[in-house]
């Protein structure tokens, strides 16, 4: 995980791809799937700067790329 480019947290455990999951529906950013009033899930508060997603890992270098060209 990055956050504003620098590397807080890794893990080589990881074995889950987006495509794994199939088709979805109610494909929220900031908003949970269970979003009611009895679920207790608050939204998000706050704003996403950038979103991207990518069929692969990217390197270190690259992360810290698309950090420089804000």
């Amino acid at each position: 995980m990055y956050i504003d480019g620098l590397a807080v947290a890794t893990t080589t455990a990881m074995t889950l791809h987006a495509s794994d999951v199939g088709a979805t529906s109610n494909n929220y950013l900031g908003r949970s799937q269970f979003n009611s009033a009895a679920s207790g899930d608050p939204l998000f508060n706050g704003s996403l700067d950038d979103f991207r997603v990518y069929k692969r890992a990217l390197s270190q270098q690259e992360i810290a790329g698309l950090f420089a060209i804000r």
